[in-house]
């Protein structure tokens, strides 16, 4: 991958900027189906953003930005003949903003603002087997939005009470008209309040609109006639004999998915006491009610969770299994097909419908809580700092008449609690080294799992050392360099097991199987 970025101040006024991001990975997955599974992937996404931006008055900035992005992806199944998936994955975006302060208030702050309007286009395009035509897709989506913000302190420095020394109140809104979904509406409004100097008091309320991403829309679906073991069946009775059931599972794209919708509250507080210069402590509340929510299920959730049962087809129709034999047989489904020859469409029990899906209802409220305390010394500038996030609810309900289902600390749901806690060390002379602890609780598995219900715990360490010669050396050439070295778990610790369905075998939502991960950088500002 390589960034660069570029600023130039045109004229007085005037200025340009511009960010560019490329990337390319390679990668390759082996899967022991029957028949056997190997896909060899390339990915190469291209970037760029712009801004050319002119003061209009010492106050207000007028500013257009033009955003383009490119995602090409492909994929050889080389096990099997060599069939090719194309992915191509564009956007267009122009956005027009005037943003600024308008007028001083009584408080002695400004009136802040910001306006603007954007259009935005995007395109997916894929196909399979080098093009042929009858299995290339391009689905495209317009859109439209225009958003409004203000910031108004109502009570500052000029007009501060002994009870309260600070009052903001923010308002912003958002239209955005989709050519696909039609057209949405979304508020949002924020308080502060200081009623010491101490401390800050916030709380905001917003809602959210998601148009499905188009390459979930458009891409290929996935069609597995295998057999599953019995034992991965706990949220109802695996129907196969001699240890296994002959299933079809679709997977991949769904052209039929909709948009997701969210209401957002939070609350919370910031103390930075002044006895204690420093220190800094913030805690929020948070609560995100999701309608529709976009979201992926797995097999395992299908055949464990009791939350999805209406995706399982327990009573598979002869004649549509009849033909989705046929056409998977014949290459007649665009994905990737993976069929056992050992079965035959009289074996079928079940039809599952995995992939991305409208959860119906998903609640999740939780905290987080921030402790930070930094000090200078004759040694350097020392900082500790430390994070908890502590989920309280993730609940979710497949359908309307479903059963709400608890998927707090379950296998591929998050878990309720994790920790973050560092110390970072920058004596004099541009030095600095940092490290940092990593903990994520364990847990035993809500579900009926025959398997693996305790799931460990997961600690790991992460180590920073950097050198910044900047106000160091009296040299053009080495002002603005910084080196770095970053090692992330620095102990090679293994994700914790966990018996999965897939065979990768620990909690892929959790977890990460990279293990020691070193990163070395150079930069150079001018």
């Amino acid at each position: 991958s390589a960034f660069a970025s570029f600023n130039q101040d045109l004229t007085k006024k005037l200025s340009f900027a511009v960010d560019a991001l490329y990337s390319n990975r390679e990668s390759s997955v082996f899967r022991n189906f029957q028949p056997q599974l190997k896909l060899d992937s390339d990915q190469e996404v291209f970037f760029i953003n712009s801004r050319l931006s002119y003061d209009l008055t010492p106050d207000v900035t007028a500013s257009i930005y033009y955003d383009f992005g490119r995602d090409e992806a492909s994929q050889v199944n080389s096990a099997q003949l060599g069939e090719i998936d194309f992915l191509d994955n564009t956007l267009h975006s122009v956005e027009a903003q005037l943003s600024g302060k308008l007028v001083d208030l009584p408080s002695g702050a400004p009136l802040s603002f910001a306006l603007g309007s954007v259009y935005r286009s995007e395109k997916n395009e894929q196909s399979d087997n080098l093009g042929t035509p009858d299995r290339s897709r391009s689905r495209s989506r317009d859109i439209f939005a225009a958003y409004g913000e203000l910031l108004i302190p109502i009570i500052g420095d000029e007009s501060a009470y002994p009870f309260l020394k600070a009052f903001d109140i923010s308002v912003a809104a958002r239209y955005e008209d989709y050519s696909d979904f039609g057209d949405t509406f979304n508020p949002k409004i924020g308080v502060h309040l200081a009623p010491h100097s101490d401390w800050i008091l916030r709380a905001s309320y917003s809602t959210s609109f998601r148009a499905p991403d188009l390459t979930i829309m458009g891409q290929d679906e996935t069609v597995f006639i295998v057999n599953f073991p019995n034992i991965f069946f706990t949220a109802f009775p695996a129907p196969g004999d001699n240890g296994s059931t002959p299933v079809i599972s679709f997977g991949g794209g769904n052209p039929n998915i909709g948009p997701e919708h969210a209401d957002v509250w939070s609350a919370g507080f910031e103390f930075t006491p002044s006895a204690l210069p420093g220190l800094m402590l913030s805690t929020t509340y948070f609560y995100i009610g999701y309608e529709d929510r976009i979201e992926g299920v797995s097999v395992l959730e299908l055949l464990q969770n009791p939350g999805f049962l209406a995706l399982v087809d327990m009573n598979p129709d002869p004649t549509f299994v009849a033909d989705v034999f046929a056409r998977a047989q014949a290459g007649g489904f665009s994905g990737l097909t993976v069929v056992d020859p050992t079965i035959s469409p009289e074996d079928i029990q079940l039809i599952l419908n995995q992939g991305t899906q409208n959860i119906a209802v998903r609640d999740v409220e939780g905290l987080d809580i921030n402790l930070k305390y930094s000090i200078d010394t004759d040694f350097g500038d020392f900082s500790a700092s430390f994070n908890l996030a502590y989920l309280l609810k993730n609940d979710s309900q497949f359908t309307d008449l479903s059963d709400v289902v608890d998927d707090l600390n379950v296998l591929y749901r998050p878990v309720d609690l994790r920790l973050r806690g560092g110390l970072s060390w920058r004596p004099n002379g541009g030095f600095g080294v940092s490290g940092f602890v990593n903990h994520t609780r364990g847990y035993v598995d809500k579900l009926d799992r025959t398997i693996a219900n305790d799931i460990d715990s997961w600690t790991t360490v992460d180590l920073a050392v950097s050198y910044d010669t900047s106000d160091v050396f009296d040299s053009t050439l080495l002002d603005g360099v910084k080196l770095s070295f970053h090692v992330q778990n620095v102990f090679d610790e293994d994700p914790p097991f966990v018996s999965t369905l897939d065979g990768f075998n620990y909690d892929t939502s959790n977890a990460d199987p990279f293990g020691r991960f070193i990163t070395a950088s150079f930069s150079k500002t001018f």
